[in-house]
């Protein structure tokens, strides 16, 4: 069940791996997450991406996208309404109103 009512649809991953979910993470909160993998490699240097604020309460979640409080790219459109799940060409799905921008110009 999606936050706020109605299924998540589940795209089809034509992989079947979710490669792209680690090589190619569109929702800004994927790649926070993915940044706090720690390498195998003690001399690697990841760029860590901090959250900032606390987590929305479950119970009282804010309008529009749950994530947005703690978001670098939220907009207005962002607090005002949740974003749809849609698949890329891939299957790659995100619910971002902001990853529909090729990920070069965000990241």
């Amino acid at each position: 069940m999606r936050p706020g009512g109605g299924d998540v649809p589940r795209p089809d991953r034509r992989d079947g791996t979710g490669q792209t979910t680690f090589s190619a993470p569109r929702h800004p909160y994927t790649r926070a997450l993915i940044s706090a993998i720690p390498k195998a490699d003690p001399g690697a240097r990841r760029d860590r991406i901090a959250l900032v604020g606390e987590p929305p309460s479950p119970a009282d979640p804010p309008d529009g996208c749950r994530f947005h409080p703690r978001c670098s790219l939220a907009t207005e459109h962002c607090r005002q309404q949740m974003p749809d799940l849609l698949a890329d060409r891939r299957g790659h799905a995100t619910a971002c109103f902001e990853a529909r921008i090729p990920i070069e110009e965000v990241a």
